[in-house]
């Protein structure tokens, strides 16, 4: 290396030696002298199975957003045969 470069494996013992702090900083120097963003990477889904194409799916985005709705008819059954159940001693 020429004119006072670093070389990766330099990079690497630098910030193996810094902490998660100062690491936080360093990636948000980068971000803003870079003009990037440091986006965390998407696992890649194992294709099953052969013989599929050579081009790659879009990631299918996650649910985060859920409605809950009763099952009423569960709920009726339940209580209408625990009511009998307790009217049976009563009326023996």
């Amino acid at each position: 290396m020429s004119n006072g470069e670093l070389s990766q494996q330099e990079v690497v013992d630098y910030i193996k030696g810094i902490s998660v702090l100062e690491l936080s900083q360093l990636v948000k120097a980068l971000e803003k002298e870079l003009g990037v963003s440091a986006a965390a990477a998407m696992p890649m889904a194992v294709a099953g199975g052969g013989g599929g194409s050579g081009g790659a799916a879009a990631p299918a985005e996650e649910k985060t957003e859920f409605t809950a709705t009763p099952d009423r008819s569960r709920r009726a059954t339940r209580s209408t045969s625990s009511r009998s159940s307790a009217r049976s001693p009563a009326s023996a």
